[in-house]
């Protein structure tokens, strides 16, 4: 105990006289007796010497869930459901070492500061893992069940399921009539899984060429056929893509308590672009101070070429970035940990081929250049014998497997390999190589069945030399098995109309290259194709 105006310290029983402030003073042992004592902070002992007498009898006027502070003793005792927080539990029951069985649970019996008290028990429902006044059920064996309430949700009540979605579509002139179509499939697809209402997910769509335009706000109230009709009467208005000042709209003019948005709630923002906006610059800079905000912006890249550049520096990050023939988003949403509309949630990785250009129709600049861009994507993706799945060829006239799907699982491995291709002197076939990766995904070549299956093809995408209706025709075949097939085209002299036939998707199209000023780095939005959620929507 201190006595700060006699500036002494009384220890003891022997009542040696300490002068604490003597520089020179050393304690003498015999007056300093550690097992004498039991432990117990500081701050404890000045608590239980303050309110001791007023645990007795606590008041709880004006204390019940106001400005709950479990430090406190009045505050603590009136709200103990609120103070006996996991941490706190697994902390004092961890260092006061209770000795509780295999079937039983460690619990604070006395969460408040007077004294910490653990217990051991056989009712799950003592430790109060329930979360925001749900209730508990046990159901033994360190069994228990939470029935959460309205806007709350997961195991232990302590998600919050309120969602704002606002999705932004570019309907300006370089979004053709077939890529608006595909975009007004996709929103539809999405709000008619949704659970759509006030206590719910909230829906707000704005379209975007010239000015900002709201088909639809936040707390519009409007059912899914509602919205459906409104979706399908949205029509491209052929002028510039000014994507920034939207960006900018829904951040001052949407995420607002008057237009329904509720500032408890997790907010996203669902692009639907091809990147090619008319100001880069303030596009990526309002995006910016939109996601400052707290919103999670995700990139849906859909039109007839697609700058993915761009719409990796919108997003929140590179693996927010998704193709428009998937409906990944949609499961991205569910799985992040804000909502219980699902009921069960499967991690996915997929198998992905990669057939390499090595011919001689290439300079060894693009050629060197695809080894390295190829690298670089190797070195992101998430491999192992139950994640990614990864196959190399490489083709000229002729076909030569490097290693197949079940061989390696580390991205050191496949980078040793690519980088003993060499250069073939002979012309390349790519007609060919696209009817070879028709057998690529077969079990005896290390394929699985039930996962998503890519197709990669790595070239100049010239293909001077090839008979076009055989080229689209065996890029035809492989996508008709359910197979995604995107390109990497290295360098200027890509065919693009030929790119855009062969791929599947515009969005799995890839120009990239030092002489575009095009980093390699564009290519990991190939992951949210590679890894994936599948979930089991109620």
């Amino acid at each position: 105990m201190s006595f700060i105006s006699l500036n002494v310290m009384i220890a003891g029983i022997t009542m040696c006289v300490m002068v604490a402030y003597v520089d020179c003073y050393v304690e003498p042992t015999e007056c300093f007796q550690p097992k004498v004592y039991p432990f117990i902070t500081e701050k404890e002992s000045r608590m239980f010497i303050k309110v001791h007498r007023g645990r007795r009898s606590v008041d709880c006027t004006g204390h019940i869930g106001v400005s709950v502070n479990c430090y406190n003793e009045r505050s603590c005792e009136c709200n103990k459901a609120a103070c006996s927080q996991e941490s706190d539990r697994e902390y004092y029951c961890h260092s006061r070492h209770t000795p509780c069985s295999s079937t039983q649970i460690c619990y604070l019996k006395t969460p408040c500061p007077v004294h910490w008290e653990t217990k051991c028990g056989y009712n799950a429902c003592l430790s109060n893992p329930c979360k925001n006044d749900a209730t508990c059920t046990d159901f033994g064996i360190m069994s228990y069940a939470c029935k959460c309430r309205s806007g709350y949700g997961g195991k232990n009540c302590d998600i919050d399921t309120y969602v704002d979605v606002v999705l932004l579509i570019d309907t300006s002139k370089s979004q053709s009539e077939a890529a608006l179509f595909k975009q007004r499939q996709y929103i539809k697809n999405f709000i008619s899984n949704l659970s759509i209402g006030p206590n719910d997910f909230q829906i707000a769509v704005v379209t975007c060429s010239l000015h900002a335009s709201v088909e639809m706000y936040l707390n519009s109230n409007l059912t899914v056929a509602e919205m459906t009709t409104i979706i399908d009467s949205i029509q491209s208005d052929n002028g510039p893509s000014f994507i920034g000042e939207c960006f900018m709209f829904i951040r001052t003019e949407i995420f607002t308590s008057e237009k329904g948005a509720r500032y408890y709630a997790r907010k996203f923002v669902i692009v639907l672009s091809d990147g090619m906006s008319s100001n880069p610059t303030d596009t990526v800079l309002q995006a910016g101070l939109l996601k400052q905000t707290g919103v999670d912006i995700f990139a849906v890249a859909t039109g007839d070429q697609i700058n993915h550049k761009e719409l990796s520096d919108v997003a929140t990050h590179w693996d927010k970035v998704f193709s428009v023939i998937t409906d990944d988003v949609m499961h991205t949403i569910f799985k992040t940990p804000i909502t219980v509309n699902t009921a069960n949630c499967d991690h996915r990785y997929g198998d992905l081929s990669i057939i390499f250009d090595s011919s001689s129709d290439i300079s060894p600049v693009t050629f060197y250049e695809q080894i390295s861009a190829v690298g670089d994507l190797l070195k992101v993706i998430s491999l192992g014998p139950d994640n990614v799945h990864v196959s190399l060829y490489q083709y000229s006239n002729d076909v030569d497997v490097v290693f197949n799907l079940d061989e390696y699982f580390s991205s050191r491995d496949m980078v040793i390999k690519l980088n003993g291709i060499t250069q073939s002197p002979e012309n390349g076939n790519t007609t060919n190589a696209l009817k070879l990766l028709q057998h690529a995904f077969v079990v005896a070549n290390g394929a699985r069945t039930n996962v998503r299956k890519i197709a990669l093809l790595v070239t100049s995408g010239d293909f001077q030399d090839e008979i076009f209706d055989d080229l689209i025709s065996e890029a035809k075949t492989l996508k008709d098995m359910g197979v995604i097939l995107g390109i990497v085209s290295v360098g200027m002299n890509a065919n693009v109309t030929a790119l855009l036939n062969i791929a599947s998707d515009p969005a799995v199209v890839y120009v990239i290259g030092k002489e575009l000023d095009i980093d390699y780095s564009v290519l990991y939005t190939l992951n949210t194709l590679l890894e994936y959620d599948v979930c089991e929507i109620n």
